[in-house]
């Protein structure tokens, strides 16, 4: 072992361990989307990591991470956050804004006292308006002085296609919910929602005479459960292609997040044991789907214990509503993108004959909330058996911005 690996791996024995950086951060943004650094691997890569600038928090109690390469950081699309801020050298402040942390204690990981000349540095931000801005300022102006740099500046990552929607124009993720119920009675006498599920759809198939489809030559949504999909790898393959297409290219065209998950996170969402999708499919080609589970465990981004996220479930107790999370909306493109209605409306016609009372959660990015939202709205419309209970809102947002130091 050299004496500079030597000397990296001693300073990890200082850090506070992933637990207590997780925890920490869940605690002060307390917001329904997890941020910072989402895994134990991405932590201890960042931990030595050369170019981590340290810091201490909680009045001395802990040492963390606080600035991090931006090809460290979970779910960010590295290479297009350098070109979006025009900075080969990208970090994530990875803390929360607004917390005790102290910059003015960072510790470069090299010999050297200050980040590059120029670096850029991206924010993850819960409040809105000037308020974000300001608390943004606020910490960038801390930073500074730890990176050893003068005077700075602050950008919001700007989508020049949204320049027509003031309020969509700069990068955010949020998330919506919707409330809805159909009147007829349960199908089945099971609880348990995924079973519920797959008996709506038999009766679904027996009533539309659906029994035998070759999806081969098919036209029209269908139900695609995860069973299914396990001896299906040809239907994965299609379904992974659309993915590729409709996140990366056009969803994440100027936003800092990686929109394109990768395969092995694809594969454990769609395989999932309660998790359905649905595919649309134009003469045996997926053109657009969506899935969707009765649990928000395995969305490892979202924070649970947020208030925003209790706040829903308590609400749901109260109503007594199934809480069902639709993970995506992805379509092949254009061409593909006038069938998300389509997609959603198997949904809601499988809640119909289902019964009961459902609250929908969802994401969308300001480019995907323009469309989303009112896809969700006509889809439900579109089915007689259902009614609206609670209207589709935005829960909450996190906004993205960047600095140049």
């Amino acid at each position: 072992m050299d004496a500079d690996e030597d000397r990296r791996n001693s300073l990890v024995e200082v850090l506070a361990g992933f637990r207590d950086y997780r925890s920490y951060c869940d605690k002060y943004t307390d917001g329904f989307r997890k941020t910072g650094i989402l895994t134990e691997d991405s932590y201890r890569r960042a931990s030595v990591d050369q170019r981590t600038v340290l810091a201490t928090a909680d009045g001395g109690r802990f040492r963390f991470p606080g600035l991090v390469a931006i090809d460290l950081a979970d779910r960010y699309a590295a290479q297009r956050c350098k070109q979006l801020t025009g900075r080969e050298d990208t970090f994530l402040c990875a803390l929360p804004l607004g917390t005790e942390a102290d910059w003015s204690l960072g510790i470069r990981r090299t010999d050297s006292p200050r980040v590059p000349t120029g670096a850029s540095v991206v924010f993850e931000s819960l409040a809105a308006g000037n308020a974000s801005r300001a608390g943004v300022l606020r910490k960038h102006e801390a930073m500074a002085r730890v990176a050893g740099q003068g005077p700075f500046s602050l950008h919001e990552f700007s989508d020049p296609r949204l320049m027509d929607f003031p309020d969509n124009q700069s990068a955010w993720m949020a998330i919506y919910g919707v409330g809805f119920c159909s009147p007829s009675p349960p199908n089945c006498e099971e609880t348990n929602p995924t079973v519920r599920v797959t008996a709506a759809w038999s009766t679904f198939r027996e009533r539309h005479g659906m029994e035998d489809v070759n999806l081969g030559t098919f036209t029209g949504s269908y139900l695609l459960p995860s069973t299914m999909l396990a001896d299906r790898p040809d239907l994965i393959d299609s379904l992974w292609s659309v993915s590729q297409v409709g996140f990366g290219d056009i969803l994440g065209a100027h936003h800092p997040m990686d929109m394109a998950v990768g395969y092995d996170h694809f594969l454990g969402e769609i395989l999932r044991e309660d998790s359905f999708t649905v595919a649309y499919f134009r003469d045996g080609v997926v053109e657009c789907f969506g899935f969707l589970d009765f649990s928000l465990q395995g969305a490892n981004w979202l924070n649970q214990r947020s208030n925003a996220l209790e706040g829903v479930h308590r609400i749901a107790l109260t109503q007594d509503q199934v809480v069902v999370h639709f993970h995506e909306l992805i379509a092949r493109g254009e061409s593909g993108a006038g069938y998300g209605v389509e997609v959603l409306r198997l949904f809601f016609d499988l809640a119909a004959i289902m019964g009961g009372n459902y609250l929908a959660l969802f994401e969308s990015t300001n480019l995907s909330s323009l469309y989303i939202p009112r896809i969700a709205e006509r889809a439900i419309v579109s089915q007689e058996m259902l009614r609206f209970t609670s209207p589709v809102e935005e829960i909450e947002r996190l906004n993205y911005w960047f600095g140049l130091l």
